[in-house]
Order: structure tokens, then C-alpha cells, then sequence
């Protein structure tokens, strides 16, 4: 379910169309209407329009508009509804993002993170993914300081915050079993037949800890 058919809102559902997920679009302006098998005219602040879009049956709710105090109205309202359902939402000001979280959303992305994670990627020619607020799958060069020690070794949750989630060999992922294999293993840089890169969850600037505290000076 979509709250919100303006052009973000539209993309989403063409997002979810292209992947055969059935979706419902909820939309107060009728000149935003394109498919009345996908939308649902209505305010979405109204009860009875989000019974008529599904919100009993839907999975999620994608909450859209740019008023970030009608999102966290709306963010009640749907978790009212169903407190077992995923709420994702944006928020315009960055510093609405906690209250989103607070007002019941799982899932907030503010258009600052996405704005300064796409610019990082530019300048930087970086591979930055973001996976929700805060949060961030960071693609970096396995440092050279590492050659021979284990994940567990290395300390880097430790010194960065960051957290090791798979290696890559020459353009190859490696995926282990999390918890068992990764802290136990061994990491060289000297053969292409072994990891040379990895994946973190984090953010930036535990990337930047880890250039400065574990790359050789």
C-alpha cells in the first residue's frame, strides 16, 4: 500500500509492478489518477479509504507525502491499524527522522542520507548502499594490515563500528555462514584467488575509522 501517488509514489508502484507485487496507490487529486485498478481516490487520513485499499490485508505501507507532520500522523494511524505491518517512509527534514522512528516506523530514509550517500559515491567513486537510516552497506578494499589475521583479529567492529557481512574474490562474492565462519577467517590480499574486498554494515564514518586506524599510514 502507497501513500501518496506523486511522482516518488508512482515510481514505487512501478517498482513493485515490475517485480509482480500487487500494489494500491491511495491519492486525493483525480488528475493523478492512471490506473483505477491500481488507485484508490481518497484522503489517506480517512479510516475507511485505508480499509478500501487493503491496509487489513497488505504486508506494508510506504508513506510518501512531503509534510513530514501528516507521515507521522499517517505512520500512527496505519501502525493503529496493524501493528504487525512494515511502515517504510521518507522524511523531508532530517531531523524528523526520530520521530518518525518513534511514531512507528520501521524503516525512515531522509532525503539528506540519500542526497550525501549519492554524492560520496561520485566523488569517492564509492559503492554505498543504503539500507535504512544510519545504516549502510559499504563496499571497501580488504586493507593491507590484515594480511594473515582473522576477522576476530582484526578488531574492526571494535575500532570502526563496522560490521564484516561477506568478502569478495575478483569480482566474486564470498558468502559464509555469518556468525561461524567469518570471525575464524584468515584474510590475505596477496593472490587474486582469495578476498581482496568487503562488505560492511555501517555508515561513513566508520568507513573513514577504518582508513585511518587500520590502513598503513
Amino acid at each position: 500500500m502507497i501513500l501518496g501517488g506523486g511522482r516518488v509514489g508512482r515510481e514505487t508502484g512501478w517498482a513493485l509492478q515490475k517485480r509482480k507485487i500487487d500494489y494500491r496507490i491511495i491519492e486525493c487529486l483525480p488528475e493523478r489518477i492512471h490506473d483505477h485498478d491500481k488507485y484508490i481516490l481518497g484522503d489517506a487520513a480517512d479510516p475507511k479509504v485505508l480499509e478500501q485499499a487493503g491496509i487489513m490485508q497488505s504486508p506494508a505501507a510506504v508513506i510518501i507525502p512531503h509534510d513530514d507532520d501528516m507521515t507521522i500522523y499517517l505512520t500512527i494511524l496505519c501502525r493503529k491499524f496493524r501493528p504487525d505491518m512494515q511502515i517504510i517512509r521518507r522524511a523531508t527534514l532530517d531531523r524528523n527522522v526520530s520521530r518518525l522512528h518513534r511514531a512507528g516506523a520501521d524503516i525512515v530514509m531522509s532525503y539528506a542520507s540519500m542526497g550525501a550517500n549519492a554524492v560520496f559515491n561520485l566523488l569517492e567513486r564509492g559503492d554505498i548502499v543504503m539500507v535504512a537510516e544510519g545504516l549502510n552497506v559499504l563496499r571497501v578494499d580488504i586493507p593491507k594490515s590484515l594480511v594473515g589475521k582473522t576477522i576476530s583479529e582484526s578488531a574492526i567492529r571494535q575500532e570502526t563500528g563496522l560490521t564484516v557481512v561477506a568478502l569478495e574474490s575478483s569480482g566474486m562474492a564470498i558468502v559464509r555462514n555469518i556468525r561461524n565462519s567469518l570471525p575464524n577467517l584468515t584474510v590475505f590480499t596477496s593472490s587474486s584467488t582469495v578476498p581482496n574486498k568487503m562488505e560492511a554494515l555501517g555508515n561513513t564514518a566508520g568507513r573513514k575509522l577504518l582508513e585511518k586506524r587500520l590502513l598503513p599510514s
